[in-house]
């Protein structure tokens, strides 16, 4: 190499501010431009889907809400039926640890959508990923953790494990010299987020401190991982948790990715908004969806002492699994070949 590099890492602080002043001056008065063609190029990439891809993204509106307000009333039957007494108490408590995950799951149902309408498919990706653990842990809770079942202690654990963590965030949070954090985060507190820890240690052993620990029992002889958990509930999601991860961590298979070779060979990146592999994300998070809904909303309530049925959520579930069907035959369908030539222009503009 003929030359040197030199590298400053944060903020670069002008050497004169008089000159610098002017420098700024131009450069907002330029970007403005520039700015305005860069808006409308997005404009037409969003437009191009809107166009394209309107139709299956308004399927996954639709099916966000009937998901939603099956949730909201398989959450409401279930406690309905409840009645006092110990074993109850703990299937309230498996319920609205179900109904907190599936919030979440359609939070990122939700997010998916969004990000795609504008052209995001490594951002939806992010939230498959987040929508993979929601559906494993809702599956694990709900197999694994019921008042029946071999590890009734597993929806606790499951509650309590983010405690194990606290006394090492509120140091981390120190560390970050923000001012008033000590006094906030004095001894005192952190002293007894030491003894909680201690206690959770003792209570639920040493494999608790870990970062799936809360699932120790389900696995005596080896540590608790997602992986395993996933294992243990459907095998053959595995690939996809590793395809997802990909656009969650900067690990070098993101840039795989990220980029395409020009003519010459030189690696370029594309930072914005594409009408490429948008199916794909949309179809893992409306499968996951359905999955955790399945978990809340029970398809038959019966008395099993009569054995009347009392209530169904069959129906709702029925749609549903229609919803998602259309969804997937609908992203399945390719776009004529004649519309790509708008799409690859917006991008090129982009």
């Amino acid at each position: 190499m003929k030359v040197e590099f030199s590298f400053e890492s944060g903020l670069t602080t002008p050497k004169n501010a008089e000159k610098f002043e002017k420098i700024w001056a131009q450069f907002i008065n330029k970007v403005q431009d520039d700015y305005q063609i860069d808006l409308d190029n997005q404009e037409m990439l969003r437009a191009h889907i809107a166009e394209h891809h309107g139709h299956v993204l308004n399927l996954m509106d639709i099916f966000w809400k009937s998901a939603l307000d099956a949730v909201n009333w398989g959450s409401e039957i279930l406690h309905e039926h409840l009645e006092e007494g110990s074993e109850d108490d703990a299937r309230a408590t498996l319920f609205t640890t179900l109904t907190g995950l599936g919030s979440r799951a359609l939070l990122a149902f939700s997010e998916v959508s969004w990000l795609l309408r504008g052209g995001y498919p490594h951002g939806a990706f992010t939230r498959v990923r987040s929508l993979h653990e929601l559906f494993i842990v809702a599956a694990i809770l709900s197999e694994y953790g019921s008042p029946e079942s071999e590890h009734p202690d597993l929806v606790d654990r499951y509650r309590r494990h983010h405690e194990v963590f606290a006394n090492t965030t509120a140091r981390d949070l120190i560390a970050t010299d923000v001012p008033g954090i000590t006094d906030t985060l004095n001894d005192g507190v952190l002293d007894k987020l030491d003894t909680r820890k201690k206690e959770l240690i003792a209570t639920y052993g040493k494999k608790f401190a870990t970062t799936w620990g809360w699932a120790a029992p389900l696995f005596p002889n080896e540590f608790p991982s997602f992986i395993g958990l996933n294992r243990l509930v459907m095998p053959s999601l595995t690939a996809y948790y590793g395809i997802a991860s990909e656009h969650v961590h900067a690990s070098s298979a993101g840039l795989i990715d990220a980029g395409e070779p020009d003519e010459a060979g030189a690696m370029g990146f594309n930072g914005g908004p594409s009408t490429e592999d948008l199916g794909f994300p949309a179809i893992l998070a409306a499968t996951f969806l359905l999955a955790v809904v399945g978990a809340i909303v029970p398809v038959e309530i019966h008395d099993p002492k009569t054995g009347k049925k009392i209530d169904t959520g069959r129906r709702m579930l029925e749609v549903l699994a229609r919803l998602h069907q259309e969804i997937l035959n609908a992203w399945d369908k390719k776009p004529a070949e004649s519309d790509s030539g708008d799409a690859e222009s917006a991008e090129e503009g982009s």
